[in-house]
């Protein structure tokens, strides 16, 4: 009867660490992820999605020349999706549409990118637009806004 209760034990605490291990890799890469440059949360999708959909939630972070982006569920501390500032070019911002509201934070604006990154799609709230179109528009000559 003893052994029954030590290996219940034992499980408990294996499904306990399962739980809260990745829970707390989360918080510690979001703040790892806060100490090393200005972050904010979007979300990103890439190619055409008629319905709306194929939009993923995550974090994004400034560097001096680079936009990295990482998923919001994921311990990786390597970005998912990596931008140069001289790359982007802003094609259009847009407020979401009724069915992009359902995958996206609330009061979300949708950024279009052409060029190299035609098809990519950042949204994000006004204030953190305010941001992203000001560092996009720092870009060296050839980069930046465009139709805007």
């Amino acid at each position: 009867m003893g052994d029954w209760v030590i290996l219940t034990e034992i499980a408990l605490l294996v499904v306990l660490a399962a739980i809260v291990v990745p829970v707390v890799g989360l918080f510690a890469r979001r703040r790892w992820l806060s100490s090393r440059g200005r972050v904010f949360d979007c979300a990103l999708r890439r190619g055409p999605h008629p319905r709306g959909s194929g939009w993923m939630l995550g974090t994004a972070r400034y560097s001096a020349n680079r936009l990295s982006w990482y998923r919001t569920y994921s311990l990786a501390i390597r970005p998912r999706v990596e931008l140069g500032r001289d790359e982007i070019e802003v094609v259009r911002v847009h407020p979401a549409t009724a069915h992009e509201k359902r995958d996206l934070l609330p009061d979300s604006i949708v950024v279009d990118l052409g060029g190299r990154h035609g098809g990519t799609q950042i949204a994000m709230d006004r204030d953190h637009l305010t941001a992203f179109l000001s560092w996009a528009e720092a870009a060296a000559p050839g980069g930046g806004l465009r139709g805007a």
